[in-house]
């Protein structure tokens, strides 16, 4: 999916001036843009803006901080990252684990 949101702001920053153009996303959708932006970035496109809100970008859930957070957290738990992670992982063919 990565790549053909880049493909997109790429074909849109050409016919418009990267200068109009803004990528942006929330939460497990952050991560899309910011991939994308990079990607574009790395390929010489530079956007004017990349807004995210609180973007999903440890979707290993890793962070031993998370331990301490997660009982009084109701919304994003691991098992639901998780989830969300995978999903956006079967567009490259495996899980994030």
């Amino acid at each position: 999916m990565v790549p053909q949101v880049a493909d997109l702001l790429r074909r849109v920053a050409t016919t418009h001036g990267a200068g109009n153009v803004s990528a942006l996303g929330d939460s497990a959708g952050g991560r899309i843009p910011f991939s994308a932006a990079l990607l574009l970035r790395d390929l010489g496109v530079a956007l004017v803006h990349t807004v995210l809100i609180s973007p999903a970008l440890d979707v290993s859930s890793r962070n031993p901080a998370i331990d301490l957070l997660e009982p009084n957290e109701k919304w994003l738990v691991r098992p639901g990252l998780r989830a969300a992670a995978d999903l956006g992982a079967m567009g490259s063919g495996g899980k994030i684990r």
